[in-house]
Order: C-alpha cells, then sequence, then structure tokens
C-alpha cells in the first residue's frame, strides 16, 4: 500500500517529549500522558525508570542520529479519490526521544536500536557517506546486484549489501527537515 506524508509548515514544531513504548494501545483518542505517565519516571545510575499503568519500565534517552530527524505521524482522513494510498500528517518533529523496554535497560542488542545502526550503513552502501566503524559490522543482507558498492569494515572484512527499516517507532529522516510532502 502506497504512503504519502504530508508536513505543513505549522506542523514542523519541536517536541520535547517522545517516548518509544514497545506495547500496543487499543485505543485511539486524547490521553493525559504527562499526569499517567512523565510523572513516575524517575532517574536512575544505568538509566531511567519509569511505570505506565503499574508495569516497571526500563529507558534510555537516545538521539537521533547525526544528520537525521524524527517526525511524530498521525493518519490522516481518507478521502474518496485516494483508493488504497494511506495518508500520513507530520504533527511535530524532535531530535531526541526516551527508549523504553519492559524486562531490562536499553541496549545495543535492542532491535529497534540496531535499525538505527542500519541508517549509517544505508547511506555508506547507497554511497552518501562514508562509514567509521569501531565494532563487529551487523548482518547485511547480500545482494549480487551491489557488487560495486562495497564496505570496507575497520577489521579489513569486505561486505557489500543493502538494509532494510522495518517495524513500528518513531520514523527518521536524512536532512534537516523532511519534505512538505513525500511517497514512500
Amino acid at each position: 500500500m502506497p504512503v504519502q506524508i504530508e508536513v505543513s509548515k505549522a506542523q514542523k514544531k519541536q517536541d520535547n517529549h517522545v517516548h518509544y513504548i514497545p506495547c500496543g494501545i487499543d485505543f485511539s483518542g486524547q490521553a493525559d500522558v504527562d499526569r499517567n505517565f512523565s510523572a513516575s519516571v524517575t532517574e536512575e545510575e544505568k538509566g531511567l525508570d519509569g511505570r505506565l499503568r503499574g508495569r516497571p519500565l526500563k529507558g534510555k534517552q537516545m538521539k537521533a542520529p547525526d544528520g537525521y530527524t524524527g517526525l511524530v505521524l498521525k493518519e490522516a482522513q481518507r478521502s474518496v479519490g485516494q483508493g488504497d494510498q494511506q495518508v500520513m500528517k507530520g504533527v511535530a518533529l524532535f531530535d531526541s526521544f526516551t527508549f523504553w523496554n519492559y524486562d531490562r535497560q536499553p541496549s545495543r542488542s535492542d532491535k529497534f536500536q540496531q535499525s538505527l545502526d542500519w541508517l549509517e550503513v544505508a547511506s555508506v552502501v547507497s554511497g552518501s557517506a562514508t562509514l567509521q566503524c569501531n565494532h563487529k559490522a551487523s548482518v547485511i543482507a547480500h545482494d549480487p546486484s551491489l557488487h560495486s558498492k562495497t564496505l570496507h569494515h575497520s577489521q579489513g572484512h569486505c561486505i557489500t549489501g543493502e538494509s532494510y527499516l522495518d517495524g513500528p517507532g518513531p520514523r527518521l529522516w536524512r536532512g534537516k527537515q523532511p519534505e512538505e510532502s513525500m511517497s514512500l
């Protein structure tokens, strides 16, 4: 299904309270998040400690990767002529957010944090950046059609491939701000 993202000038406001919580919420409407969530967050030695509806959460403040801006999206009403196209409206921009886990401190082994690493790898594979890598390379899906795009790892390994950023969570866009309207 094609997705169109619309961002108007009025919607390009900074939001300092973006949280990524690993849960599904079967509710659509207004919620008093400040009263029901943020007030119970305490900073611990190894990160943040919080509760959501009595369940313990472990959190960590994170920044969007260099050159990227986060965008909070809300599904817009579909008009008759859109067919199966989904329209999302940008409601706020963010540069940092809080990442939460239920049962453990956030770490580099979390899939969401690994997806942020893929952003850097993807720009290297596409030829738009150079990777400075001081840790072991992540697994990259091999694609023979990319034989001319080689990523040299700091330990001497050569790998080729392409990356995919699937799944839920805040969306990150390369560049200062997303375009007024874009299609994925």
